[in-house]
């Protein structure tokens, strides 16, 4: 079987480190392509809630890892004030508006899980809610009430005249608390609204982002959902944007930085600098102190030994002998090789190697080394013979 060349093999190994990565992240999420990068600025919290780099919360240039959903169950909403993901309670779920995959996808929280039930003639709204948590906008709480085959919840039910949650908002336009005018879900599904407390001040359902394929505004869909966000890798979408060819912001803030096509707050773009030197300039940087100290070594290293001799003293056995060499550091020992193999060390200049076969030629060459261990370049080959083996005697 033929051996493969250093180039194929790397090759390979490449392509197999990269088959085990994607498919671990593929086994984990559930889809594909198993992330997506962050374009708009609308998950942004408020300077006044974040860090430098902004490492905890949905920003432009994020990869955002997007795990598979199976069922309403699975997304967990700001309303029943569970575990918190990327700042505040409740999951951030990847839609596609009408299910439509040929645009950008939306990636914003789900606010709430409503249901619309018009079993008795006239719509009721069933809002999931948290079990020790009282209901608002004149609801009333239901307990250990199940729909459509799913797990039991507490339930917040709203009469014919809609949801009304003021502190999301979930409301119509022109609401206010003199004068509330709750909102009416078309169909069953998820209330959603992005984290920037600025540019995304209503659910999406509101602002038009949430629609369904007639264009009108609709809850999203269980079809819609590509699945719901799991961790982040900061700042390294950044570069993608910036080469994608259009502006991820229509209209960016103006103290945002525009790098190529792509506008982000300027700590982002630091933070992505200072991991493309960790990644990528530490390294080449590291490569670059071994080359040169490598070649000063080389530099001050001994010359080649000169004059290198040597004779078969017996059938087995070929003894050789050199002249240290004439420039460079003093050495300390030498290194003596048959063809491309070391065969041995010797601290004098002159070396015997046995167990060899009888009548045979050998190249060797000798190499000086510093008190540092610093090499020196091989002295040319010289062809040395074993004696011939000893002729047969009668009987």
């Amino acid at each position: 079987m033929a051996k493969l060349s250093p180039a194929v093999r790397d090759t390979l190994v490449l392509v197999a480190v990269f088959a085990v990565l994607l498919g671990g992240l593929y086994a984990y999420t559930g889809t594909w392509p198993p992330a997506v990068i962050v374009e708009s600025g609308s998950m942004m919290h408020a300077d006044s809630e974040v860090t430098y780099g902004r490492i905890g919360t949905i920003d432009p240039g994020d990869l955002v890892l997007v795990k598979n959903v199976k069922g309403p169950d699975d997304v967990l909403t700001q309303m029943e004030a569970g575990r918190t993901h990327y700042g505040k309670s409740g999951d951030v779920i990847v839609y596609f508006p009408a299910n439509d995959r040929t645009h950008t996808p939306i990636i914003h929280r789900a606010v709430a899980y409503v249901v619309v039930d018009n079993s008795s003639g006239s719509n009721q709204y069933y809002v999931r809610w948290a079990d020790n948590t009282d209901c608002v906008g004149g609801a009333v709480k239901v307990a250990n009430k199940a729909f459509d085959g799913g797990a039991s919840h507490s339930w917040c039910v709203y009469d014919s005249k809609g949801v009304y949650i003021p502190d999301v908002p979930v409301a119509s336009f022109a609401s206010t608390p003199q004068n509330p005018r709750p909102y009416v879900p078309a169909r069953t599904g998820f209330l959603t609204k992005g984290d920037n407390p600025t540019t995304n001040t209503q659910t999406d359902q509101l602002s038009g982002l949430s629609h369904d394929e007639h264009g009108a505004s609709s809850p999203v869909q269980m079809a819609w959902i590509e699945g719901k966000a799991r961790g982040e890798l900061p700042w390294l979408g950044l570069i993608k944007l910036s080469l994608a060819g259009h502006p991820n912001e229509a209209s960016p803030p103006k103290a945002w930085v525009k790098i190529g096509s792509a506008f982000a707050p300027k700590d982002l773009w630091v933070m992505l600098g200072l991991s493309l030197f960790v990644l990528v300039g530490v390294p080449l940087l590291y490569d670059g102190y071994k080359a040169i100290q490598t070649r000063r070594g080389k530099a001050g290293a001994p010359g080649a030994p000169v004059e290198v001799t040597g004779s078969g003293t017996g059938p087995s056995d070929i003894q050789l002998s050199w002249k240290p060499p004439t420039t460079g550091a003093p050495p300390a020992s030498y290194h003596v090789y048959r063809g491309a193999n070391r065969v041995g060390t010797t601290q004098e200049p002159r070396f015997t190697e046995s167990g060899l076969q009888p009548g045979v030629s050998y190249l060797y060459a000798v190499s000086a080394v510093d008190a540092k261990g610093v090499e020196g370049p091989r002295s040319p080959l010289v062809s040395v013979a074993t004696a011939p083996p000893a002729p047969a005697t009668g009987g």
